[in-house]
């Protein structure tokens, strides 16, 4: 073969295989079909009720169940916008704008119509400017989000949830439905206001299942459209806050930590969104979808990076336990009147600090540093009596909560609790501070407590209850500053062993990880706890 042949035999092999790219780019681009989107918020849901209520149609979603093709994302440790209260309108406009407070002016309630929509509007009515062809819809039965919907003049409907689910189910099953669907749901905040906005609430729980199933009637009448599997959908499910005791107007903790769902041809697999993602990011992450701009606003697409759940053994990692049972797995216990083992804790025998005033009872780990990732479990009793603010465990400086390290804490504070609560406080790079709390704790009763950090500063502080349900409080602060405190790790006082205020209560089963581990695998402890399985036995198990 001459050279000229040769060439010519080249480009004609490299025209076949440009044209099998071509074919399969676009037959690719044909599977996923014509974009749509239905975008739910979901009023006061914390991410740890979510877990304990009857959902199956958002299990599904987030199990991938849902649909052939679809994938499902979750993460029980996204937030509320940062820079206002945890309250529904300022979220709300946030979930339909993109933008946080600062930028779109809604501070607080009733005050709605003070947003700044001419410079950054609704995703509905970016949508409609993008793609003039699309229509949308806004169905909501809060009175305020009437104020937006007037304001921005695009199609709403108004009604109540029974009445909003039952027309959407109807709407969304025709051929001519909305291309874009955003549906708030009031009833899960109605009932944590009537009783509270835990996981114990059996009402709450209630109105949550009732919204599932709501929710799974307007799943199915998507799934059962005619031309469904030539339609990609994002469904993406967020709340506006969480709720502590009957409110949810603290910033943090328990009325800042939600949850976030996606359903999804695109998403990479079924599993876990990383890190701290917020609801601000669904509006982007739904524009997204249908090839809008969103350049200027300030959430930022999600679920490109879905994670994978890893069983791992819970022996990898577990670099210390004590459980007291034995003098040789006692520490070296210090302080004016050092805890003593007492044959009466969660499991065999326990350590008990007996600080009184002017009286320090405390063991320092001196040769113990916790610097992410890492994970701290333990099981604690705390008294009745207790007050002040008093240390279970830290290593830095308690007289100043912006100091290096961090500190867990027992006292009776927030919202006129009238038990003892557990709080964690850690210290930022730019010397201000995180608190996380309150844990509210049946004195007298013992209950699980954990700390996990990633090592990019994902925080999940963890309480499990007598009552069996486990409580969840996220937060993520890569300046975070954990394990540089120069400080030894103590129990039952700060780094400093100084502290005004003495520790009483009961501890047991402590375990140390050097990996963080998941909120799955605290859960696994915390319940072989409830059936007096101690850690010893979980790690010596293969999962």
């Amino acid at each position: 073969m001459n050279l000229e042949a040769k060439i010519k035999g080249e480009i004609m092999t490299m025209k076949r295989f440009l044209l099998v790219l071509l074919c399969v780019a676009a037959s690719c681009a044909w599977a996923k079909g014509t974009p749509k989107g239905l975008l739910i918020m979901i009023d006061g849901v914390r991410s740890d009720a979510l877990f304990h209520a009857a959902t199956p149609n958002l299990d599904g979603l987030i199990a991938g169940r849902w649909a052939p093709a679809y994938h499902g994302a979750y993460t029980g440790a996204a937030g509320a916008i940062p820079d206002a209260d945890p309250n529904s309108a300022p979220n709300h406009v946030s979930i339909l704008t993109g933008v946080t407070a600062a930028r779109h002016g809604v501070t607080y309630n009733g005050k709605t119509r003070d947003g700044a929509y001419d410079k950054f509007p609704t995703i509905l009515s970016r949508l409609s400017r993008h793609r003039p062809e699309l229509s949308t819809l806004f169905a909501f039965e809060w009175g305020e989000d009437a104020d937006i919907a007037l304001l921005e003049d695009f199609p709403r409907m108004q009604n109540p949830d029974t009445v909003n689910a039952e027309k959407l189910s109807r709407l969304l099953g025709e051929a001519n439905a909305p291309d874009l669907v955003v549906w708030y749901i009031d009833m899960p905040d109605v009932a944590g206001h009537i009783r509270n906005f835990y996981p114990h609430s059996q009402s709450y729980l209630n109105a949550i299942h009732l919204t599932d199933q709501w929710i799974g009637k307007v799943l199915a009448a998507i799934r059962n459209r005619k031309n469904f599997v030539d339609e990609d959908w994002l469904i993406a499910i967020t709340a506006d806050h969480g709720g502590y005791h009957g409110s949810h107007g603290l910033k943090g903790g328990h009325c800042s930590t939600i949850p976030i769902i996606l359903a999804s041809k695109n998403l990479p697999m079924t599993g876990t969104l990383p890190g701290r993602p917020g609801n601000v990011d669904l509006p982007v992450t739904m524009l997204a979808h249908f090839g809008a701009s969103t350049d200027d606003l300030d959430g930022k697409k999600i679920g490109d990076d879905v994670e994978k759940a890893e069983q791992v053994p819970l022996r990898n990692g577990l670099v210390a336990r004590l459980d007291f049972d034995s003098p040789a797995d006692r520490p070296v216990l210090s302080g004016d009147k050092p805890p003593e083992a007492l044959a009466c804790g969660c499991f065999v025998t326990s350590l008990s600090f007996r600080g009184q005033e002017n009286v320090s009872s405390y063991f320092e780990w001196k040769d113990m540093r916790l610097k992410p990732p890492f994970t701290l479990t333990m099981w604690i009793n705390l008294p009745a009596e207790q007050t002040g603010d008093s240390l279970i465990v830290s290593d830095k400086d308690w007289s100043d909560g912006a100091n290096k390290g961090f500190a867990i804490t027992a006292s009776r504070k927030g919202d006129g609790a009238q038990v003892p609560g557990i709080f964690l406080n850690y210290g930022l790079k730019n010397r201000g501070r995180v608190d996380l709390g309150q844990f509210d704790i049946a004195p007298g009763q013992w209950s699980f407590l954990a700390l996990s950090v990633t090592a990019d500063g994902l925080v999940h502080f963890v309480n499990g209850g007598i009552d069996g349900r486990m409580y969840v409080l996220a937060d993520s602060s890569p300046e975070a500053e954990f394990g540089t405190s120069d400080l030894p790790l103590v129990f039952g006082q700060d780094g400093t062993c100084r502290y005004l205020h003495n520790f009483s209560g009961i501890l047991d089963d402590i375990g140390i990880w050097d990996r963080a581990l998941s909120v799955n695998d605290l859960r696994v402890i915390f319940e072989a706890g409830r059936q007096g399985i101690c850690l010893a036995e979980i790690s010596s198990s293969p999962r």
